[in-house]
């Protein structure tokens, strides 16, 4: 797989989502296991700046923006938002950590479930780590702009 070839990576991701009850799981599972992941990254500094959400944040925008300077654009928003609400709540919102814990396995049931009962298939995941975590995110955003095309 391309790395830097998104259509090349999305045609492997479709592959594997093809069910609309599969694809609108991930469409709220995958921002959510992103954010959770950001609330867990947060515990490592006090700093909004000096943490490694802030890092990610950067590291996965830019490889966004050369992805795909549109959707680049969108992601840059969205993981912005997603890193400052992910502080936030983890500093002022009590058992933090604990909420964050639930949605975060909620959310990867939920994802699998979605595999096994609706696509009768196996995540993409476990053909392609870096897939899973590096670019499925944009590939929620193109379900989406799909999503509303098509209505």
């Amino acid at each position: 797989m391309e790395l830097f070839n998104l259509s090349k990576q999305y045609n492997f991701y479709k592959e594997y989502h093809k069910n609309k009850i599969n694809v609108l799981i991930h469409v709220f599972c995958i921002p959510i296991i992103m954010w959770t992941i950001s609330v867990f990254l947060t515990h490592f500094s006090t700093n909004i700046f000096y943490n490694p959400t802030f890092y990610l944040t950067n590291i996965y925008s830019a490889y966004y923006l050369i992805l795909d300077k549109e959707l680049g654009k969108i992601m840059t928003m969205v993981f912005y938002f997603s890193w400052i609400t992910s502080y936030h709540f983890y500093w002022y919102i009590s058992n933090s950590i604990y909420y964050a814990t639930i949605l975060h396995i909620l959310s990867w049931i939920a994802q699998f479930g979605g595999h096994f009962y609706f696509e009768g298939n196996r995540p993409a995941l476990t053909d392609s780590l870096l897939q899973a975590f590096l670019v499925a995110p944009i590939f929620v955003l193109i379900d989406i702009k799909h999503l509303f095309k098509n209505h």
